[in-house]
């Protein structure tokens, strides 16, 4: 499977595996390909061809603190991404942030996760050539500017853990889409204290164009919890916190932010400390209906 056992490159072989996979299972229902251990991708994508279903060898992975790589999965240098495409599957991997150190300190942890804010770097990238059928299930993906990039076409989230400074990312209009049971929240920085800075994280929970069903999503410490740029967004069953603590003299956070869209249904969902709850900025109209805030 590609696996070294090492922090060599292991880009080349595991494409060519998967590529192989791919190309033999084309006319099938795909090929199920385990990977245990970690590869180290490093020296390009690694590209699922389609129909591919890539699952770690250790069940449902769960989030850990500190940068420790438990379980099965990728360590990735941030120049490159996982790609996927029509009928992919992922389930049960880590994907992470090649450098991240194991149990850091608070200076070691603000100076990763500027890195993050700095860069371009993805987890996780669904291209727009995607004609459907993607399904991520039951992963942890940390250290990337944008955790999950979906840039269009059918897709289904399902039991994420992401630590990134924007976690789910979505510019194209979804099309039976739908993102279920994500926690974004700042995993890596789990153990120091809120006060240091470490916890911030200045992109938003969830940025979607629209037209995708979200339901049971937490998330803390995200300067804006979901941004909704599109319409036609069903949002719901959300707990979405920010802190004054992990702000220190810092205001403008807003929960939900709705720019340029309408025909949106918002619901049952708790909103806590944030310096605006919901900002509408857009002509069309959305819907709210039991929203408990502690702005």
């Amino acid at each position: 499977n590609g696996t070294t056992g090492s922090p060599t490159d292991d880009t080349g072989a595991i494409n060519a595996y998967l590529a192989a996979a791919g190309t033999f299972f084309a006319n099938t229902a795909g090929a199920t390909v385990t990977v245990s251990g970690f590869c180290y991708i490093n020296s390009g994508n690694l590209v699922v061809p389609a129909g591919i279903h890539l699952m770690g060898a250790g069940g449902p992975v769960q989030p850990y603190a500190g940068g420790a790589a438990v379980g099965s999965g990728f360590i990735i240098n941030p120049l490159y991404t996982v790609s996927v495409t029509t009928g992919d599957v992922l389930e049960n991997l880590s994907i992470l942030r090649s450098g991240l150190i194991v149990k850091p300190t608070s200076a070691q942890a603000n100076a990763a996760v500027a890195a993050w804010t700095a860069d371009t770097s993805v987890g996780v990238t669904m291209f727009a050539t995607n004609r459907g059928g993607i399904v991520l299930r039951n992963l942890f993906i940390e250290g990337f500017n944008v955790g999950v990039l979906a840039q269009g076409g059918e897709y289904s989230l399902r039991t994420l853990y992401i630590d990134a400074i924007t976690g789910v990312r979505s510019p194209g209009l979804g099309d039976n889409a739908m993102m279920e049971d994500l926690r974004i929240e700042p995993f890596y920085s789990v153990g120091l204290a809120m006060s240091t800075g470490t916890w911030q994280r200045t992109g938003p929970c969830i940025n979607t164009a629209g037209g995708i069903e979200i339901n049971k999503v937490f998330c803390i410490q995200h300067f804006t919890g979901l941004l909704l740029t599109g319409n036609a967004t069903t949002f719901g069953d959300f707990n979405i916190e920010s802190d004054t603590v992990a702000w220190p003299g810092i205001t403008g956070q807003v929960g939900i932010r709705l720019v340029n869209g309408g025909a949106d249904f918002i619901h049952h969902g708790i909103l806590t400390t944030f310096t605006t709850a919901v900002s509408v900025e857009g002509t069309g109209p959305s819907h709210f209906d039991h929203i408990e805030s502690s702005t």
